[in-house]
């Protein structure tokens, strides 16, 4: 009884200390407002080498998405400007950080400087799974397992190897995705207009590479990619990175938007 009793006093001394944790921080942080983009400017919010963390034109949705991967649609409530208003954000970490840090920097930064408040809630819809295409099989040849997905590794990775680590650019779409294809799932997402949830069951972290007509920036501002000599995006995401997409209906978890206030610039 004594031993059962001791273990239950640690394992709640463990959960409060847990609890009292500061969440990750960004050092420094400039948050302002504004209309037109600057020359070379990041529409989408990137996490970059060093810890830093760089936004030119996002709304507070763009934000979310970022910092929770959350798509805009099933991101709910909240006034207009939420949505309408455009900030550029420049943030920097006390030391380089992993993007999936970055990450929880940036749901910081809102809390601080737009005292936002959130929650999860589930409602039934329909979505696409990511998928392997072949459930026992190897995966596809542009799909590089990582030991991590910082913004340093894969600069270096991508400076060092550019074939097999290409930018995106000339019809290349690559990236990192953190721990799962949940990062790619979300760049899918923004591309394509619907819901992607990763259910591919993979825990690692990869890098992977699409050579097709997909194109979400382009997407973003209204424009497709149509060059006849690349693949469709499911041809592409089958032979390519070994994965497909399944279409589901099910609950799926939106984020709530309970309070939030206008930021006050620095």
């Amino acid at each position: 009884m004594a031993r059962a009793a001791a273990w239950i006093v640690a394992v709640l001394l463990g959960a409060s200390i847990a609890a009292r944790q500061p969440k990750p921080r960004f050092e420094v942080a400039s948050v302002k407002r504004t209309e037109s983009p600057r020359p070379q400017a990041a529409p989408i919010p990137r996490a970059f080498p060093g810890g830093q963390f760089r936004a030119d034109m996002a709304t507070v949705e763009d934000l979310l998405w970022f910092a929770y991967g959350v798509r805009q649609d099933l991101i709910v409530g909240g006034p207009d400007w939420v949505r309408k208003d455009r900030f550029e954000i420049g943030a920097k970490a006390e030391t380089d950080a992993p993007a999936d840090q970055i990450k929880l920097m940036v749901r910081s930064l809102l809390e601080d400087r737009f005292q936002l408040v959130t929650h999860i809630e589930q409602r039934e819809m329909r979505f696409q799974a990511l998928v392997r295409a072949r459930s026992s099989g190897p995966l596809g040849p542009a799909l590089e397992r990582m030991d991590e997905c910082s913004p340093a590794v894969v600069n270096e990775l991508r400076r060092k190897f550019p074939e097999k680590y290409p930018m995106p650019a000339g019809g290349a779409v690559s990236g990192c995705s953190s721990k799962g294809l949940g990062d790619l799932a979300a760049l899918l997402t923004m591309g394509l207009g619907i819901p992607v949830i990763d259910a591919s069951g993979l825990t690692d972290s990869y890098y992977y590479t699409i050579r097709s007509r997909f194109s979400p920036a382009a997407a973003l501002i209204g424009r497709t990619n149509d060059d006849p000599d690349l693949p469709a995006l499911s041809t592409a995401l089958q032979e390519q990175l070994g994965l497909r997409l399944e279409s589901r209906r099910g609950p799926l978890d939106m984020l709530v938007i309970d309070s939030i206030q206008e930021p006050s610039e620095n």
